[in-house]
C-alpha cells in the first residue's frame, strides 16, 4: 500500500505541474486508516468532512490544513468505486460526492462505513457492535448505505488491459468538458444533531414475579 508520505509526494507533483483533471481509483480498496483519508480530503476541500456520531456524542471531523489545496482543490475530480470498495474508500467517495466535489463512477458499494467493536462472549462467540457512524456534511447519517455512482459502469475491469478499462474510460469522458472550480469548496461544520437518549427501563410492578 502507498504510505501517506508517498501519496503527498505524488499530489505535490500535480500541484507543482497542475493536471487538467484527476481520477482517484479506490476500486477493491477495503483497507485504510482514517488519517490517510483525512489527509487526502484536506488536499481537495477545506473545513470539515462531516461528523462522527455515536450514542454519546456528535463530533465534527475537522480537516487539517494543506499547502496543496489552493491548487488541487480546484481540479475537476472523478472517483472510481466498485462493490469491493469498503470502509475508508467509501467514506472518501461519500464525503466528496455529498459536497459536489467529485463525480463517482462505477458500481454501488457495500455500505460498510461504521466503526465496529468485537465483544467476546462467555460461550466463546463474538458479538460485533457498530460504535461510530458517519454523518455527511449535508446532514445525512449513513446506515447500511453504499456509495451510489453518478455514472454507472457495470463491467469487470479486472479482465481487461488498463488501456481498455471501461471505468477509466467513463471517468475521463465525464471529466472531458469539466473546467476548474471557481474556488475551493469550504465545508462548514455540521449543525449539532441531538443525541438520542437511552430509553428508560420500564417500571417493574411491586408484585412482579411473586407466586400466587
Amino acid at each position: 500500500a502507498l504510505p501517506i508520505s508517498g501519496m503527498n509526494e505524488i499530489l505535490a507533483g500535480f500541484a507543482t505541474d497542475p493536471v487538467r483533471a484527476l481520477v482517484i481509483d479506490v476500486r477493491s480498496a477495503n483497507q485504510g486508516a482514517p488519517g490517510v483519508t483525512l489527509g487526502l480530503l484536506s488536499h481537495l476541500i477545506t473545513g470539515t468532512a462531516g461528523s462522527l456520531w455515536s450514542r454519546l456524542q456528535n463530533a465534527p471531523v475537522t480537516l487539517p490544513a494543506s499547502d496543496l489545496v489552493a491548487t488541487l482543490g480546484r481540479i475537476p475530480l472523478a472517483i472510481l468505486v466498485d462493490d469491493d470498495s469498503m470502509g475508508e474508500a467509501e467514506r472518501l467517495a461519500m464525503v466528496l460526492q455529498a459536497v459536489g466535489r467529485a463525480t463517482i463512477v462505477g458500481t454501488e458499494t457495500k455500505g460498510i462505513t461504521r466503526s465496529l467493536q468485537d465483544v467476546p462472549l462467555d460461550d466463546g462467540s463474538t458479538l460485533t457492535l457498530p460504535t461510530v457512524g458517519l454523518q455527511l456534511p449535508d446532514g445525512r447519517r449513513i446506515v447500511h448505505e453504499g456509495v451510489v455512482p453518478d455514472v454507472a459502469v457495470d463491467a469487470d475491469w479486472l479482465d481487461v488491459p488498463e488501456g481498455s478499462d471501461p471505468g477509466i474510460a467513463a471517468a475521463l469522458k465525464a471529466l472531458a468538458k469539466a473546467t476548474p472550480l471557481p474556488a475551493v469548496i469550504d465545508v462548514p461544520a455540521p449543525s449539532p444533531a441531538p443525541v438520542e437518549p437511552t430509553p428508560a427501563a420500564s417500571p417493574v410492578p411491586a408484585d412482579a414475579g411473586s407466586g400466587s
